[in-house]
């Protein structure tokens, strides 16, 4: 028979919501960086699949919001050998982020809840001997 307990640990709430914190803030740093300033040599964001690479990465889906505007820039390509003039696009992505404070509060009450399954009887193992097993 299959038994769960619950403990809230006062302890790690405070090092799961700087932990939290600290995700938040190095992927809004790392989303900023994907817009560099126009320049020679500076990569510029061409799709979105980067963005959502960052949120997964730091496990932040939802509680950042991000809003993509998307540039594309007209120029001509003179005729060289057999190849006519034509007009050549770049796109690039402009990105912007904010954090969603309203989600960041609804989930900051549930940070510190920890959920332990065991298989044996409660006489057999109590709840402190699971939590320190």
């Amino acid at each position: 028979m299959e038994r769960t307990s619950a403990d809230y640990a006062f302890g790690s709430i405070r090092q799961s919501v700087h932990s939290l914190h600290q995700r938040l803030a190095h992927a809004q740093a790392e989303l900023r960086a994907l817009t560099p300033s126009r320049g020679g040599g500076q990569r510029q964001l061409t799709d979105e699949t980067a963005v959502d690479a960052v949120l997964e990465r730091y496990a932040v889906n939802g509680l950042l919001t991000v809003n993509l505007q998307r540039e594309t820039e007209s120029r001509m390509v003179r005729a060289y050998g057999d190849e006519p003039a034509r007009k050549g696009e770049r796109h690039r992505y402009q990105v912007e982020v904010k954090g969603n404070r309203t989600r960041l509060r609804k989930l900051e009450p549930s940070l510190g809840w920890r959920v332990y399954v065991r298989n044996a009887s409660a006489r057999k193992l109590s709840l402190g001997q699971v939590i320190l097993a």
